[in-house]
């Protein structure tokens, strides 16, 4: 087992393969135990998967936090009971006509923040259990509305019985609620026929990597998953403070980002330019919230 290896892969997930086998494949390829992911992607979905292993499964909460961008084709007059074209049709509907200016205008009232139904067949959970496990034991369950944000979406193709649309949204937003929310506006039913995710926030499509390729050669380093927060180098005198979670003046600072705010994040370096953690922006201070040194990792409470 190789507790050598800490780094990110950008996996291009095959049709058919859930988020959980890429994580079971970069287990088996690399042996290692320690291998996370940034969010799920339904199986039927191709596209990015941000996978962390080692170390950087720490970091793997400040990747989920990144706005994800999908291009998605949707079937219009049915309904199955997956909102996707995978599942069992439950219903049809006439397809009104419509025209491009007609969807264009309705699609943009979903952009802002957004009440939305999840899936009766998602990751949600209810009483511990995922709602896609329920539903396959029968027991459908209406969730919750949540709120999520939708930063915009752009029409791409339209057709008789469809359209294609991009998507730039929040973390948790649910592809298949949009369409079918969409589609009613519409007049009519919809499902998800294809969908990709181009992007999460800087882990692009055109980056990734099949799951067979040489895993090692494609491996990020720790500090890639984060690269959307500024930056901090130390001098070497505290870096050995922050590496035991102590909080460190501005004094200390050789090379700062311009712009840094009150409570914003930071990659911490050290005069060598080695990344040593995350480190918390306060008032003169930098707290120190995870930690990787070169000996040991002490992992710090973000609370």
């Amino acid at each position: 087992m190789s507790e050598k290896i800490n780094g990110f892969l950008n996996i291009k997930k095959p049709r058919g393969w859930t988020t959980y086998d890429c994580v079971r494949h970069v287990k088996k390829t690399l042996n290692v135990e320690k291998v996370g992911h940034a969010g799920n992607l339904d199986p039927h979905a191709t596209g990015v998967v941000v996978i962390g292993i080692g170390k950087a499964t720490k970091l793997l909460p400040y990747v989920m936090e990144l706005e994800k961008v999908y291009i998605a084709d949707v079937k219009l007059g049915i309904l199955t009971d997956t909102w996707d074209i995978t599942g069992e049709v439950i219903q049809r509907k006439e397809i009104p006509e419509f025209s491009k200016e007609k969807l264009e205008k309705i699609i943009k009232e979903f952009e802002g923040e957004i009440e939305q139904v999840p899936p009766p067949y998602s990751a949600v959970r209810k009483g511990g259990k995922r709602l896609y496990e329920l539903a396959r034991q029968g027991i459908l369950v209406t969730p919750k509305s949540k709120k999520v944000f939708i930063k915009q979406i752009n029409l791409l193709d339209i057709r008789k019985n469809g359209f294609t649309m991009r998507v730039t949204c929040s973390k948790g937003t649910y592809i298949r609620a949009l369409a079918k929310d969409i589609a009613e506006k519409l007049g009519t039913l919809g499902v998800i026929e294809n969908l990709l995710r181009e992007r999460v926030g800087h882990f692009y499509i055109k980056e990734s990597i099949d799951p067979n390729n040489d895993l090692i050669q494609n491996l990020k380093p720790l500090e890639y998953g984060v690269l959307h927060f500024g930056e901090v180098s130390l001098k070497n005198e505290a870096v050995s403070n922050f590496e035991k979670g102590v909080p460190v003046p501005f004094s200390s600072f050789i090379r700062f980002s311009a712009n840094l705010k009150r409570f914003s994040f930071v990659r911490v370096y050290d005069e060598n330019k080695n990344f040593i953690g995350i480190g918390q922006i306060d008032v003169d201070f930098l707290n120190p919230r995870k930690v990787f040194s070169k000996i040991e990792e002490i992992e710090n409470s973000e609370d």
